[in-house]
């Protein structure tokens, strides 16, 4: 006797929508929490700053998708439950309104949170203060671009404003490994391609502005090199990042992949042209 095959479930598309609310309320939640902590966009753009791989601007483009995902989620869970949303107000309101203090009381804290921060007022005051903390924070320990959204130069306007040639920009990155598909192309797409900082770049057009060609030329005079990192240094230059650390320690100087050249300088009473010259040789 052979057994019949048994039907397939039908789709749920209630239980489909409700995992939609979830999963979009934890995207939501934390690419808040991020972009809350982010720094201010010529900084982070600047810096190539990320967390967990992505960029300051993919999280925002995440969190505006998610949003949108979340709310038409929720029409859509509404939709399916109305009836039963609705038979809730609709026995409350045949049998009395029994909750009147609960509505009360909800309707009285969301206008506090609303107007309060609105307004400006505290506690919800501070919550606007510390965001504007953290960004002063990254403007103090970030590199700044020498003009606002200074990643958004392309080679050609890098050439016009740095008086080097095109020709000479392209050769300087391609020397380290750094693949330019045109001179129209971006600092920062050319960096995201690389996967490097804009800042990383700008660097090298100073190391050669700076003469000699090298990164200890660049120290004495490009203040774009200073404020890099170890790690960035090593990236631009192409020195391997566990050598160029055992270079500064047998020069006595104990530094971190995420230092930069230009607080390392300072704390052994060096240029960041030296510092440089210690780990690129």
């Amino acid at each position: 006797m052979t057994q019949e095959p048994q039907s397939r479930k039908p789709f749920h598309w209630k239980g489909l929508t409700s995992f939609i609310v979830f999963f979009s309320f934890l995207a939501l939640t934390v690419s808040g929490i991020v972009l809350y902590a982010a720094p201010r966009g010529r900084i982070a753009n600047w810096t190539g700053w990320s967390v967990l791989g992505l960029e300051k601007h993919e999280w925002s483009a995440m969190h505006m998708a998610t949003s949108l995902l979340f709310v038409v989620a929720g029409f859509v869970h509404l939709y399916y439950n109305w009836s039963i949303f609705w038979s809730y107000f609709k026995v409350r309101f045949e049998k009395g309104f029994h909750l009147k203090r609960e509505f009360a009381v909800s309707s009285v804290v969301f206008g506090i949170f609303l107007f309060g921060s609105i307004w400006y007022i505290p506690p919800f005051a501070y919550i606007a203060a510390w965001n504007d903390d953290i960004k002063d924070y990254w403007e103090a320990v970030s590199a700044q671009p020498p003009v606002p959204h200074a990643e958004e130069w392309t080679i050609v306007e890098l050439a016009e404003r740095t008086g080097m040639s095109v020709d000479v920009i392209i050769a300087r990155f391609e020397a380290r490994g750094y693949q330019v598909d045109s001179p129209h192309a971006t600092l920062q797409a050319i960096a995201q391609k690389n996967r490097i900082s804009p800042n990383a770049l700008f660097a090298l057009i100073d190391a050669t502005r700076g003469g000699g060609g090298g990164a200890a030329g660049a120290g004495a005079a490009g203040s774009g090199l200073g404020r890099i990192t170890v790690r960035e240094f090593c990236s631009a230059y192409g020195v391997p990042l566990e050598e160029a650390l055992a270079r500064l320690e047998r020069a006595g100087i104990n530094a971190r992949p995420d230092d930069r050249i230009r607080d390392l300088a300072n704390s052994a009473d060096l240029r960041p042209g030296a510092v440089a010259g210690i780990i690129e040789h």
